[in-house]
């Protein structure tokens, strides 16, 4: 190596200003983002969910994720097959959800990114792709529900937090009232 190359081993050489803690004059200091989840399993994101994410944001220089699930419906006799996967009519709902939850955050100064996942398990996905982007917390939606329904459709937040050490902020929502076969039919005019 020639005299003026920035490795050399000398005291005044790159690596060892390095390996000194000393940062060169030019560089400027730079400070480590945050990045927090927030975590829709297919359902649009309340803005109580959103308020708690500012609440979170605000602590230290924070990048927000907006991360929805698509629903993979499962396999036909063990093969995939691609009638299970998500319709672009589905994928655009989803983009939708996390596009509309990214510009609330941003229009309240908390910077956001969006990411689409398709999953048959939401909860793994959630908590699989927190912890391989480095999240430092996961914010989620957690409807109220009944015990008969959350024996049917299962309470996700619960199983998020199962499935990672991340801490999980899960946001109480209120119930929405069940579906009838009369909330179907056209409107009385």
């Amino acid at each position: 190596m020639d005299a003026g190359s920035p490795l050399r081993n000398d005291q005044g050489s790159v690596r060892a200003r390095r390996r000194s803690g000393e940062r060169a004059a030019s560089s400027p200091h730079r400070q480590r983002v945050r990045t927090i989840m927030l975590a829709s399993v297919g359902t649009p994101i309340d803005a109580k969910v959103i308020e708690r994410a500012v609440e979170v944001a605000q602590e230290k220089p924070t990048k927000v994720l907006v991360l929805s699930v698509a629903r993979v419906w499962g396999t036909a006799l063990g093969l995939p097959n691609p009638m299970l996967y998500p319709s672009k009519r589905e994928w655009d709902e989803q983009r939708a959800i996390a596009n509309e939850a990214a510009r609330a955050l941003e229009a309240r100064g908390v910077r956001a990114t969006t990411k689409l996942v398709g999953s048959r398990s939401a909860s793994k996905a959630i908590a699989r792709w927190a912890e391989f982007l480095g999240c430092r917390a996961i914010i989620i939606g957690a409807p109220a529900v009944g015990r008969w329904e959350r024996w049917l459709r299962g309470d996700e937040p619960n199983r998020v937090s199962r499935r990672t050490r991340l801490p999980v902020h899960a946001v109480p929502l209120p119930t929405l009232p069940p579906r009838t076969s009369r909330d179907r039919r056209r409107p009385a005019s």
